[in-house]
């Protein structure tokens, strides 16, 4: 029992350096990108990370699946919080990150 607590703590540490690292390509503050995500309705997004890492998932193509849960969590988070630069400038860069990996094509794993 105490055995899966600490592998599932471990995997959810994991996720996060994954997903900071997904921010950082994309040029999003980290904790804006894992409060996104979750907002945007990707739940448990932390072990979705470390599986497409532990599976080889490439940093680029989990940045480009990101984009539809990302864009709906800042809008989420702009509506709780008013309009603020920081979460403009990351509406932007999702837009971006989008359209230049796969021309805005559909996602496939998240």
């Amino acid at each position: 029992m105490i055995r899966n607590v600490v592998t599932v703590m471990y995997w959810t540490w994991q996720g996060r350096r994954v997903g900071n690292k997904v921010a950082r390509l994309m040029g999003i503050r980290p904790s804006l990108y894992h409060s996104a995500m979750e907002e945007g309705g990707c739940q448990l997004h932390l072990m979705k990370l470390y599986h497409f890492n532990k599976m080889g998932v490439p940093l680029e193509l989990i940045a480009h699946d990101s984009c539809k849960f990302l864009f709906a969590g800042l809008v989420c988070i702009e509506q709780a919080f008013g309009p603020q630069a920081l979460i403009e400038s990351a509406k932007f860069k999702v837009v971006q990150c989008d359209i230049k990996n796969y021309g805005g094509a559909g996602s496939c794993f998240l």
